[in-house]
């Protein structure tokens, strides 16, 4: 078989002999005052204190969680559609990035020519892109990287929204442990240095979920060096699990958003890896605030450097007892759960009110309908065939 081609990077840090610095961060989206920035070039007051940080690396990496098109043509889905201005591509260069991953929920948002101008855009600016395509085949493929000596493959997978590839579609490669351990097997065999980025989780939910868990570790174990996730919009923790870091999600990068009220959202970290002897012998955590009262990025000082870490220690050792991760998932699930059944069963405002208060319940969910839904999703050939049967309603563009 012919091993994939890959990209020699000629940062100055690759005259260095010995080990290979990899930054990643989490979600960049080039959103209200940020795009007024690039737009003006004004990427020093993007960056700020963190500007040193972000370039003295081997690899850099972010995850971008927009389109890059002048057209808009949003798709149908639920959320909004982002996109933002093809000039923002200078905004990354400026940070010093090597790679963008575009296996994310929002990527397929402006549909197919959004993702191509993304993808155009990107290569012009010799920023190179990993996690979409043309095709299911294309979106799949890993990325391929010479460094000091060293082939580095990332793999980039996101969580089946709207914006996943297919056969003949183009878009983002998916989450599917059967389709991905392939992968990852195919990427190990090539490369010396294997990255899986991962897009996914629960929004505004620090902590992973049980299934999360289980499929990352098994991914650990099929020979990952390290694997990192993104989505949620909130700092999660991390676990070291035979010898493989396992960060659940970095929190936002750089995400300007209107209304915010979570200071969550505002909070996040780099992940600076040093791999020595194709493994992670150390990490460091970079604590910043983003778009908080000011557009762009802050370092957090030593006082709130403290109080953050301390938090993310909270939720590590929460990753490590099964019965505090369980305890803690049932309670979100709860808090979530007239959200969800109000949206499935199509209920107002005033049917929300009544089902949280379990005011005549009987009315919105009777208990042989709620054994049907519960077998409907849970059950893997009724699954199936359910979300068959949706798309075949033509909800998708």
């Amino acid at each position: 078989m012919k091993i994939p081609s890959s990209t020699t990077l000629n940062n100055d840090s690759n005259k260095e002999k010995g080990g290979i610095k990899v930054l990643l961060s989490g979600d960049f989206c080039p959103h209200k005052r940020i795009e007024e920035l690039c737009l003006n070039g004004n990427y020093e007051k993007i960056y700020n204190d963190l500007l040193s940080t972000l370039r003295d690396k081997d690899i850099s990496i972010t995850n971008l969680e927009c389109p890059l098109s002048e057209k808009e043509d949003p798709i149908k889905k639920t959320g909004p559609n982002l996109v933002a201005s093809p000039k923002c591509i200078e905004g990354l260069k400026y940070g010093g990035f090597d790679v963008v991953t575009l296996a994310n929920n929002h990527i397929l948002d402006q549909g197919e020519r959004g993702l191509r101008d993304t993808l155009r855009v990107c290569k012009e600016a010799d920023i190179l892109t990993v996690g979409a395509g043309e095709n299911l085949e294309e979106a799949s493929q890993p990325l391929y990287i010479n460094v000091k000596e060293k082939r580095v493959a990332i793999l980039n997978f996101a969580e089946h929204e709207f914006s996943i590839a297919e056969k003949n579609k183009p878009g983002a490669n998916p989450l599917d442990p059967v389709r991905n351990y392939y992968q990852i097997k195919e990427a190990k065999k090539n490369a010396d240095i294997l990255l899986l980025i991962i897009h996914g989780g629960h929004e505004h939910y620090s902590l992973p979920s049980p299934r999360m868990i289980e499929t990352y570790r098994f991914f650990a174990d099929l020979g990952a060096t390290a694997i990192i996730g993104h989505h949620t919009h909130c700092a999660g923790g991390y676990e070291k699990y035979n010898g493989v870091p396992i960060f659940y999600s970095l929190g936002n990068f750089i995400f300007d958003w209107e209304n915010i009220k979570s200071d969550s959202w505002h909070e996040g970290y780099l992940i600076n890896l040093s791999i020595v002897m194709n493994k992670v012998i150390k990490f460091d955590l970079i604590p910043y605030f983003q778009c908080k009262d000011e557009p762009g990025l802050r370092l957090m000082d030593e006082t709130e450097t403290v109080a953050f870490l301390r938090n993310i220690e909270q939720y590590c050792n929460i990753i490590q007892d099964s019965n505090l991760l369980d305890s803690q998932w049932r309670s979100f699930c709860e808090s979530q759960k007239i959200d969800y059944l109000g949206r499935l069963l199509s209920l107002n405002a005033i049917q929300r009110r009544m089902l949280k208060k379990n005011i005549l319940p009987e009315l919105f969910l009777k208990k042989k309908h709620h054994a049907t839904l519960l077998n409907l999703f849970r059950c893997e050939s009724h699954r199936d065939v359910m979300i068959e049967s949706l798309r075949c309603r033509k909800y998708e563009k």
